[in-house]
């Protein structure tokens, strides 16, 4: 009977950490949540984030005519229809801040001319000597706007020029730089191709043509604008290229209108065919690069490397490699955890089955430098995700071989850990405080030493006794009773092992040594004061 006695407290104390584990690791990692199933043809879907937190969503198909556009509300989870917009198509949505959104990319074409098909002097032909002609089929140069207000569509003055599938963004001034490729033709030759910025200034409701650039190196570049990061400077990070093309990086200053060069991320004997990059900004500036693009055996056994870029000294450092190889995934900043959420579909490209051929959740921590799995959202395919105002990502991609059945998912990412203050002194633990069935679980050394206890560890009881002045606080692991000067008390949450650490009940701990706790569930901050003895 002894013996059972404690094989049964040894599973107890299993099954508890367990449970406590399973706990956290949900906790840590978020959940998403299926909205429901929408039937639109928008492939894909081209869409933004308003002011008022709805979501504008239109097609980004050049092919197709449909003229219809929508907004998503995610609070109410509803779609509303716009009146109908002028043209069709687009590129990107670039929200301006007055009230209004430029589509760039679209087209005012009539069905016989997909993509708005012809042809037009090119800016790059003084750069190349030569007359050359531009075929700007991916694009055109019409501008629309959207006015969130009266949810009407009008149309814009043109850009300067057309550019392959245009991306742009606002800066701080109210200034758009639209970003984009062009392709320079002369009878059927191909010569590198170019990009160029081109620059909206709302006061007068003109553009401009900003300096471009032409690829250094015949090839197959296609020179669309992929992502676009507003650096602490000012400056602009800018990545071009395209699935079937190797990705080039640059930085933009709008202020001299000069574009300046990025480090290379990998040696030139390192670079592979089709090497695309994919980027996503990080908290101190820094940005982050995955190759996740893999059309070969090589790419493939590649795909997990992951560098970041610092634009102070303009170099990259090796990450931690991502677990498994990612194709073609989707990134996004998650600042109220310090987390890129990455998510994307692994498969082998030599031993591909559909059984393969799996969907997955990533973090990258960039103060540990390390990824952890996520929970993974298996329904939708190749998702356009989108950073929402209240920091959840909408999902909004296919589902199943239907491309005009639509699917919205809405992942919840974990909530920021609790920061704890003693004395208005933020405090720091190898092991994040949690809360654990409504009480904040700290490292018990820790908080004991924190607030000027002593700390002793009976090994054969599981048991931590600490002293401050003339008050004795006793708590074992897995008991809901503690000791206070030998006198015994009901703890809400017994203490339990997480990581190696003991985790106590903040709070119980704190009043127990004279200490006065607030908790702010906004800011999730404990605030205790204590009176230090002199």
């Amino acid at each position: 009977m002894k013996y059972f006695k404690i094989i049964f407290s040894i599973f107890s104390v299993i099954i508890i950490n367990t449970l406590i584990l399973t706990s956290c690791f949900a906790e840590d990692n978020g959940s998403w949540e299926t909205i429901g199933e929408y039937t639109d043809q928008y492939n894909p879907p081209i869409s933004s984030v308003l002011p008022n937190g709805n979501v504008l969503i239109v097609n980004g198909n050049p092919y197709e005519s449909d003229k219809s556009a929508k907004y998503y509300d995610p609070e109410n989870k509803t779609f509303t229809a716009t009146n109908e917009r002028t043209g069709s198509g687009a590129s990107d949505l670039i929200v301006l801040n007055n009230d209004l959104v430029m589509l760039v990319g679209g087209h005012r074409t009539d069905t016989s001319e997909p993509f708005g098909a012809r042809t037009q002097d090119s800016i790059f032909s003084p750069l190349r000597d030569i007359q050359a002609k531009i075929d700007y089929r991916a694009s055109s140069p019409e501008v629309e706007f959207y006015n969130v207000k009266t949810n009407s569509w009008s149309i814009g003055k043109n850009l300067p020029s057309a550019m392959s599938w245009p991306k742009g963004i606002t800066l701080k001034d109210g200034r758009v730089l639209v970003f984009g490729g062009e392709k320079v033709t002369t009878e059927g030759s191909y010569y590198p191709s170019g990009v160029r910025v081109q620059i909206y200034e709302p006061n007068s409701d003109s553009w401009k043509v900003g300096a471009g650039f032409i690829f250094n190196s015949l090839g197959d570049h296609i020179s669309s604008c992929r992502n676009i990061i507003v650096l602490p400077n000012n400056k602009v990070f800018v990545q071009f290229g395209a699935s079937n093309s190797t990705s080039t990086l640059k930085i933009y200053d709008p202020v001299s209108d000069i574009w300046e060069d990025v480090a290379e991320p990998y040696p030139e004997n390192q670079i592979i065919k089709h090497d695309y990059y994919f980027t996503s900004e990080l908290a101190d500036g820094k940005i982050l690069l995955l190759r996740g693009m893999y059309l070969n055996k090589e790419a493939y056994l590649k795909a997990k490397e992951v560098k970041i870029y610092n634009y102070k000294d303009n170099t990259w450092t090796n990450a931690a490699e991502l677990p498994e190889q990612l194709q073609n995934p989707s990134l996004t900043y998650l600042s109220s955890i310090n987390k890129v959420l990455v998510f994307g579909y692994h498969f082998d490209p030599e031993s591909y089955k559909s059984s393969d051929y799996y969907y997955v959740t990533e973090f990258y921590d960039p103060l540990k430098d390390v990824w952890i799995t996520g929970i993974q959202n298996p329904q939708a395919q190749d998702p356009k995700i989108l950073l929402l105002k209240n920091e959840n990502v909408m999902s909004y991609g296919e589902l199943g071989s239907n491309r005009n059945l639509k699917l919205i998912e809405i992942y919840t990412p974990p909530l920021p850990a609790i920061k704890v203050f003693i004395n208005n002194i933020a405090q720091s633990y190898e092991v994040d405080p949690y809360i654990m069935n409504g009480n904040t679980m700290v490292p018990l050394r820790g908080i004991f030493e924190q607030l000027g206890a002593t700390v002793s560890w009976d090994e054969n009881t599981k048991t931590a006794k600490s002293i401050k002045s003339n008050t004795a606080v006793e708590i074992r692991i897995g008991s809901n009773q503690a000791k206070v000067n030998g006198k015994e008390l009901s703890l809400e949450q017994a203490a339990v092992i997480m990581n190696g650490s003991t985790m106590v009940p903040l709070r119980f701990i704190a009043e127990s040594l004279g200490a006065k706790v607030e908790y702010d569930s906004v800011q999730r901050s404990v605030f205790i004061n204590i009176k230090n003895e002199k």
